[in-house]
């Protein structure tokens, strides 16, 4: 954690992780500057039912600690239980956040590890995550349905006739007042008082004390955009019950669900889509690639274009504010684009469309210069940990007691099994080299952080045509089919486990500034220098929505046509029969590949991120 935090570089301006944001920018410098090393903390707060058989749930309060490296900031073994609670009715907000604030401000003060070399810590929070059911209870706010129910904004909504408490969200040119924490603790105190809620706020609660409102409320992506906004357009589109009467047949639904199945993902993607006949089953996962590799090439053909360039405005934007780097100027981008989109959807569907979900999307722009890519403080990691908790138990008695120590025990396996060998060196020695065993048990390390794996051979696999670059002296060049480079593995298209991954597919630097594709034959390492055999895939410089579709005749939109801003993380690519020796540190990124029918291209490419939350 110290050489992470050490060797973090913030440029401002840009975004690559939370660290990044401005909020822990801001802590970071005040403990750092009193001579303190700093934790800060994103925690969450959710409930999930128990039992089937029985009305019993879980409540935890989980946490990550921002300034470990993402391999281990989202790993179970980190993640932090600081609360739980299990019964038949939602937890006593007021009490059961009490401990949980009570420690987090007696750690604020500082503290030192006991009879450790170590510096003196500075706990503070950094964020809270939560979705919106939960969110409300706990810093005693109105519910999204709720007038003034948004925790960012006080826009008021406004209530649909009829029965039920529909409240919509609608897009006003004019920018609604942000809160401030100052006012919020002041009318928090006014609604204690007169037990009459002010600008949605019910009464005081004890997360008011270590959460700046609203800079330190998060909105969910996975929630409020996979699980939110996307799913119900989707829905609605599966389901034939959209305002704009689009229906997606059962025939076509079809068609989309063989395309599904063809799909090549990388060898990581563990989860795998299934018919879209079954898509209120998805999991977020399988929602979050469709949304962001695949969707847009697969629905183009079932959408009337205007509703297309309406989609593509949210995919986008989307996409933009979970890139591995973002900068100032993108975050401009994609407000805009979010504003369009909502300022659209009454006109392209029914105003029963501008919902709190879609008025959210608003607030992600800021949210990230807050808090960095949106993909890094999602809800991913704790809703797996919340599934894995529930199988830490057995029967129905004393399930918080057995969810304790279960969790404990598998969490410090390896400080306890080192405890108990202690004695012996041989088992000491031999315990230390079984648990720092790395995934790959040889690797060759080379140039630019890039290692080949095993096995290496000195044939040469046979391709048919010429390879532009190759090597005239072949006395000191040996072959691979693996490749690890900044934490992500390729495979080479002859590898004999790739299965159906698609870990071959890659971007790469080209010149002239535009990207270049192609698929991974297979990895040569001639004299100690790393390169790569490609079979590339002409870049056509076409974008998703560039071709194969009417004029637009919203002028935002097609001033970002023009500008090639939308779509453009979906390229247009052709199959040809050149192949090249490529620099593997010209090598940027795995990519994936969705075939498609549109006249000049082949299929589309979308670049993978460097970083996931997947369940």
């Amino acid at each position: 954690m110290r050489n992470f935090v050490d060797n973090f570089v913030h440029q401002p301006g840009i975004y690559r992780d939370i660290m990044d944001g401005k909020v822990y920018q801001e802590h970071s410098t005040i403990i750092t500057v009193g001579g303190y090393f700093p934790i800060l903390l994103f925690w969450h707060l959710d409930g999930a039912p128990a039992l089937k058989s029985k009305n019993m749930s879980l409540w935890p309060i989980q946490s990550f600690v921002a300034e470990l490296p993402l391999k281990l900031r989202y790993s179970y073994k980190n993640i932090l239980l600081s609360g739980l609670w299990y019964g038949k009715k939602k937890p006593n907000m007021q009490v059961f956040q009490e401990s949980f604030v009570t420690q987090v401000m007696s750690l604020s003060d500082g503290f030192q590890v006991t009879g450790q070399n170590t510096p003196k810590f500075k706990l503070t929070i950094n964020g809270q995550a939560a979705d919106l059911v939960a969110k409300g209870p706990s810093l005693n706010f109105k519910l999204f349905s709720g007038k003034w129910g948004c925790s960012v904004c006080l826009h008021p909504g406004r209530r649909l006739p009829g029965r039920g408490n529909r409240r919509i969200y609608e897009y006003k040119s004019i920018v609604f007042p942000r809160r401030n924490h100052a006012d919020s603790i002041c009318y928090s105190q006014l609604a204690e008082e007169t037990k009459q809620a002010a600008f949605g706020i019910m009464g005081t609660s004890p997360v008011h004390s270590i959460l700046k409102i609203p800079d330190m409320l998060l909105l969910d992506y996975m929630h409020q955009v996979l699980e939110g906004e996307y799913t119900r357009r989707l829905s609605k589109w599966l389901a034939r019950t959209c305002p704009s009467e689009i229906e997606i047949s059962e025939a076509d639904q079809g068609e989309i669900s063989q395309k599904l199945r063809s799909l090549i993902l990388p060898h990581d993607f563990k989860r795998k889509f299934r018919p879209v006949e079954e898509f209120h089953k998805w999991k977020a996962s399988e929602k979050q690639v469709l949304f962001l590799h695949a969707g847009l090439p697969i629905l183009k053909p079932y959408l009337p274009a205007e509703h297309f360039y309406h989609h593509s405005l949210l995919v986008s934007a989307i996409r933009m504010l979970c890139e591995d780097e973002i900068t100032d100027h993108d975050i401009d981008i994609a407000d805009a684009m979010l504003a369009t989109y909502t300022r659209l959807l009454p006109a392209l569907f029914s105003e029963t469309e501008c919902t709190y979900n879609s008025h959210a999307l608003a607030h992600l722009p800021e949210q990230v210069r807050a808090h960095g890519p949106l993909i890094l403080h999602s809800t991913f990691v704790f809703e797996a940990m919340l599934a894995h908790l529930k199988r830490l138990f057995h029967g129905s008695r004393g399930i918080p007691d057995q969810i304790c120590r279960k969790l404990g025990t598998t969490q410090h396996a390896s400080q306890q099994i080192r405890m108990d060998v202690q004695d012996s060196s041989t088992a000491m020695e031999f315990t230390t080299k079984l648990m720092a065993a790395p995934k790959f048990s040889t690797v060759l390390n080379l140039e630019n952080g890039v290692c080949f794996v095993p096995p290496f051979k000195q044939e040469i696999p046979y391709i048919a045509f010429p390879i532009e670059g190759f090597f005239p002296d072949t006395q000191e060049l040996t072959t691979c089919q693996r490749m690890v480079k900044d934490g992500q593995v390729y495979h080479g298209l002859n590898y004999v486990y790739k299965k159906n991954s698609g870990s071959y597919l890659v971007q790469f630097e080209f010149q002239h500034h535009r990207p270049g594709f192609g698929e991974i034959q297979y990895f040569i390492n001639h004299r100690n220098k790393d390169y790569g055999v490609v079979n590339i895939l002409r870049n056509t410089g076409f974008n998703i929505c560039s071709i194969g579709l009417a004029a637009a005749k919203d002028p935002v939109l097609i001033e970002f046509l023009s500008s090639g801003v939308l779509g453009s993380h979906f390229t247009g690519v052709e199959r040809t029969q050149n192949f090249k020796v490529i620099p593997c540190d010209k090598i940027a990124a795995r990519v994936t590949f969705v075939r498609s029918d549109d006249a000049g291209v082949d299929g589309y490419v979308s670049a993978v991120l460097k970083s996931y939350q997947h369940d």
